[in-house]
């Protein structure tokens, strides 16, 4: 199955805001591996600032399962998968690293 860029900018919103809301401290790093080998990577140092890292596409697509990893600066993580149901599936979320 395969996935939109709106429907993956919208999870990946999701991921973050979740993150924000558990007090994660900036930079935070987006981390996004699609179940065909692409692969993104983001620093995100605000709302408005963000520089891609790492960008590499198989297919012009990402295919799902798609993991999303974010993580602060203090090595604070949020792992989250979008699976077959087109909905963030919270796997880990380390809040006292």
């Amino acid at each position: 199955m395969k996935t939109t860029d709106f429907e993956f900018v919208a999870f990946v919103a999701r991921i973050f805001d979740e993150a924000m809301g558990k007090e994660f401290d900036l930079p935070l790093y987006v981390v996004a591996v699609s179940a065909n080998g692409a692969v993104m990577a983001q620093r995100v140092e605000g709302p408005e600032e963000q520089r891609t890292l790492v960008e590499h596409y198989e297919g012009d697509t990402l295919e799902l399962p798609i993991n999303l990893l974010v993580v602060d600066c203090k090595g604070r993580h949020h792992h989250a998968v979008i699976d077959g149901e087109l909905e963030p599936r919270i796997i880990t979320y380390r809040p006292d690293a």
